[in-house]
Parts: structure tokens; C-alpha cells; sequence
């Protein structure tokens, strides 16, 4: 294996070093990595030249958990959802990973009540198309709640969400 790619935001070795070896082991070439993002996501080019999405986690477990979400995406994708097709999920000993196709668009740096609207009704849509039941609403509220407590927000902003994630119902 050559040289780990610099590829996580933070300077990561860990994340560095699982990208580059997944995309070696996968003949992927890395272009450059994106500027957010949780699961070390690159640009990287197939051996045919096309730009895909390279995403990895440490746990090569999770790659049952990713092929059931991506089975998930083609279906919601399939009913006009606008998310990238998957085009492959696997693990290698040591790291799940997915690749998927790069869309247009950009990260928002403020999300809108309508955006977090659309993150509720998504979320309520993974009971019937994953074929999995679990507590989904809950899961998203204790996401919220940790993503406020770990992120620099403006006091206008927090006022906007704590009552969302705070509430009975949505």
C-alpha cells in the first residue's frame, strides 16, 4: 500500500489510512476529500475514470446495516427521492464502505425548518422502506440533541431547534 491520502478534514491518520486502503484494495484512485462529512467521504475515480463517492466506517460489521440503507435509497430513488444511487457497499478486514454517485449540490451551512421538516418525514419513511422496525423518531431526537450539544450554533438558531427535538410529537 503506498502513502495514506490526507483525506479526513481534521487530520485524522486513522481515517487517512482506512480511506486510502479501501480505495486501493477497490482500484479507486482518491481525488480529493470532502470538506464535511462522517464516514471519511472522498471523491475518488473509478479505473474507467468515473467520479464516484467513497465513504468508509471502522467497522466492517456494518456492512449488513449499509446494504440493507442502500437497498433503502434505491427504492426511496426509485419514487423520485433525489439521493445518489449506490453503486456498491462491502467490507474489507478491517472497514464497511459504500460507493455511490457524486450528485451536484453543496452541504448547507444552516438548516432550514423546511430542510428539517423533510429530515423528519425521511426518517418516519425508514419504518416501511427498510423492512426493519425500530424507534426511529427517538433515534433522530438523541441524534438532534448530541448534534446541539457538540456544535457551535448562534443562541437564534438553538431557539429555533430545542423546541423540535424537545417536544412530544413533531
Amino acid at each position: 500500500m503506498r502513502e495514506p491520502a490526507n483525506v479526513s478534514p481534521t487530520g485524522d491518520t486513522e481515517v487517512d489510512t482506512r480511506v486510502s486502503a479501501v480505495a486501493d484494495e477497490l482500484g479507486l484512485a482518491i481525488i480529493r476529500p470532502f470538506t464535511s462529512g462522517m464516514f471519511g467521504a472522498v471523491l475518488v475515480a473509478t479505473a474507467d475514470g468515473q467520479e464516484q463517492v467513497l465513504k468508509t466506517a471502522a467497522d466492517p460489521a456494518l456492512e449488513r446495516v449499509w446494504a440493507m440503507g442502500a437497498a433503502m435509497a434505491a427504492r426511496l430513488h426509485e419514487e423520485g427521492y433525489p439521493n445518489p444511487r449506490i453503486t456498491g457497499v462491502g467490507a474489507t478486514r478491517t472497514a464497511a464502505w459504500s460507493l455511490q454517485e457524486r450528485m451536484a449540490g453543496e452541504v448547507p451551512q444552516r438548516l432550514t425548518a423546511g430542510q428539517a421538516a423533510q429530515l423528519v418525514t425521511l426518517a418516519g419513511r425508514h419504518n416501511t422502506d427498510s423492512g426493519q422496525r425500530r424507534p426511529w423518531r427517538d433515534d433522530a431526537i438523541r441524534a438532534a440533541r448530541r448534534w446541539l450539544a457538540e456544535t457551535s450554533i448562534d443562541a437564534a438558531s438553538a431557539a429555533v431547534l430545542v423546541p423540535a427535538i424537545g417536544a412530544s410529537t413533531w
